[in-house]
């Protein structure tokens, strides 16, 4: 008869489960961190995401009045205006006008 060795039925073996086993479970493991880490990073740009739209409302915002603003200062009475005011202009003849 042989004598059954305790140590020989436990190779491979590490709290009752193979070899196999635990690299299935390594594995799993492995999968479940790296889908923790995606997710991580999903929420920061996430986060990146939102400040910069928050940024960019601010800043169309503030880009409104400059626009009116704009328009009130480049209009063609006023300029003429201020031409003829501050820069002693005078209308254009036809005869000024290179052809």
């Amino acid at each position: 008869m042989k004598k059954i060795d305790s140590h020989s039925q436990t190779k491979g073996r590490f709290l009752g489960l193979e070899a196999f086993h635990w690299r299935w479970i390594f594995i799993l493991f492995l999968a479940l961190f790296v889908v923790i880490l995606e997710r991580n990073q999903f929420q920061k740009i996430e986060v990146r995401i939102r400040n910069s739209l928050k940024e960019k409302r601010s800043l169309e915002a503030e880009l409104l009045p400059l626009k009116l603003e704009d328009r009130f200062l480049y209009r063609l009475e006023r300029v003429e205006g201020l031409a003829k005011e501050k820069l002693n202009m005078q209308e254009t003849k036809p005869d000024h006008i290179l052809r």
